[in-house]
């Protein structure tokens, strides 16, 4: 894949805010939800490389994913880095602790004045203005 297309699709999915999946309701379990999962929370976040794209598993402390690295940044990456950024990795989310709900939220917001941040590259805030939530657009790195 020529880098430039490999750059503008990491960045996209970056950009999008892409999240895991939260798992199956009710969590509270010590075991992962796949075959392919790390056996710990613990373990997924430090193992690194991992073989299957798209496998999330849910941990009591959070929820990792299997997916190759983005890249974010303003210098074009040479062919080695956009080779170490295709191989999956697992990622790893623990929930949110700041009363923000663990999406981009709409609709109808509790607490006026309210900021939350999404993204880890690009960023976007929402805002509970008037007792909506208002996206802001997101702002990425040049």
């Amino acid at each position: 894949m020529h880098w430039r297309a490999a750059a503008i699709a990491m960045v996209m999915w970056a950009c999008g805010g892409r999240t895991p999946s939260p798992g199956p309701a009710g969590g509270g379990h010590d075991e992962p939800t796949s075959a392919a999962c790390p056996a710990t929370f613990a373990a997924a976040e430090t193992a690194g490389a991992c073989r299957q794209v798209g496998a999330t598993c849910a941990f009591p402390e959070g929820t990792c994913t299997c997916a190759p690295s983005s890249y974010c940044g303003g210098v074009e990456p040479t062919e080695e880095v956009l080779a170490q950024l295709r191989q999956p990795v697992w990622q790893c989310r623990r929930p949110r602790t700041d009363g923000c709900p663990e999406e981009v939220p709409a609709g109808a917001c509790p607490q006026p004045g309210q900021q939350c941040s999404y993204g880890d590259c690009c960023i976007s805030t929402s805002t509970c203005t008037d007792g909506q939530w208002v996206n802001g657009e997101a702002s990425c790195p040049p």
